[in-house]
């Protein structure tokens, strides 16, 4: 690989933090038959907003759960609510980089967020979680832009 590959990304944190950090350990694990996940228990949402009068400033958050339903064995009950603010220097049409400060923001928050999740369980008495990747699709047309539902 050569050396000058790579480049500065135009989108960058300013800053990052969490609101909201709840990992409960389930005295109901049942450790022999190991972790079982549905779709259905993790929950993710948010809302997405360009911050007014900050040139290229969007604000991201994330609300992350992960619920045990029926049929699951979940080690943790998981509650999670990261914030962050992403400096985009990108220029184009508003709607472009809009999604783009979208799908790569919150993808690099939902990142960072995996990350916590992990090192705060893996501290715990059972095994750490590493939460799945999931995919994000480009914000709604409106004024509250808010990620649909993922799992």
């Amino acid at each position: 690989m050569e050396k000058n590959q790579f480049k500065i990304s135009p989108l960058q944190f300013n800053r990052y933090f969490v609101t909201q950090l709840n990992i409960v350990a389930n005295p109901l694990f049942d450790s022999s038959k190991g972790t079982v996940r549905q779709d259905t228990d993790l929950s993710v949402s948010g809302n997405f907003e360009k911050i007014p009068d900050e040139q290229g400033l969007f604000q991201i958050t994330l609300n992350i759960q992960l619920q045990a339903s029926s049929g699951s064995n979940l080690p943790y009950s998981i509650v999670v609510e990261i914030i962050g603010l992403i400096k985009s220097h990108m220029t184009g049409p508003d709607e472009t980089v809009e999604k783009v400060v979208f799908v790569n923001g919150s993808s690099m928050l939902y990142g960072t967020a995996r990350e916590i999740i992990r090192s705060v369980t893996a501290t715990g008495p059972y095994s750490q979680i590493l939460m799945p990747s999931i995919t994000f699709a480009e914000p709604p047309k409106s004024n509250q832009k808010t990620p649909s539902q993922t799992t």
